[in-house]
């Protein structure tokens, strides 16, 4: 088996050349915590960032996801219980992504959404943690709710990588496991305490930030 040697980055760095268009040379390579800046400029319609963040609490999944591909934006929460299978939600498109903006520093600066079907928060604190907050109506007009804090450990580490495609189409991917979560989720008159899950609550999170092959 043949090994390959990958470069560590371990100091802040722009994913895209000054004028946000090509690849920057100094992004290849992979890192123990987020240190890309997505500074993506023009190339409209191949632009894609998101957020997604899943709650593992032993039966229950709870997902939420803040998205802009350039032609369509996109907020959704969805939930599911592994034992039973019954799942629901909500979801949100908007052509064009107008409303929709997210940071090019992952966690930066809040993402909302407001409709009446479908009210979703992601935020960071200063200390890293991640509150999720979720009000929407399931198909049936029942209501459901989600309050959820997501902390970082101290010292925590995640997987970052540059995926070059070309030096016009790549890709930034942040993948965070394992994020003690604690918080409520709500359906009708029945709440679920997510840390009182066995094996307690877990937080899951895919930050995606490029320039997409069509």
């Amino acid at each position: 088996m043949q090994s390959t040697h990958e470069r560590e980055l371990t100091s802040p760095v722009d994913l895209a050349t000054a004028d946000g268009r090509r690849l920057n040379p100094a992004a290849r390579g992979w890192s123990r915590r987020p240190l890309h800046r997505a500074n993506l400029r023009g190339s409209w319609g191949r632009n894609k960032r998101w957020d997604y963040w899943a709650i593992l609490a032993g039966d229950l999944v709870v997902s939420a996801v803040y998205a802009d591909v350039d032609y369509v934006g996109l907020a959704n929460v969805w939930w599911a219980d592994l034992r039973t299978g019954r799942e629901g939600g909500a979801a949100l498109t908007v052509a064009g992504a107008r409303g929709f903006a997210l940071p090019d520093v992952p966690g930066s600066e809040p993402l909302r959404v407001r409709t009446p079907g479908l009210d979703l928060s992601i935020s960071d604190d200063p200390d890293g943690a991640t509150r999720l907050v979720a009000n929407w109506n399931e198909p049936d007009a029942t209501a459901a709710s989600l309050d959820a804090r997501i902390s970082l450990p101290k010292n925590h580490e995640s997987l970052n990588v540059v995926i070059p495609f070309s030096d016009r189409r790549f890709q930034f991917t942040s993948k965070h496991q394992a994020r003690p979560a604690s918080g409520t989720f709500k359906l009708g008159e029945r709440s679920h305490i997510l840390e009182h899950a066995p094996g307690g609550a877990w937080g899951v999170l895919d930050v995606g930030r490029g320039r997409w092959p069509y």
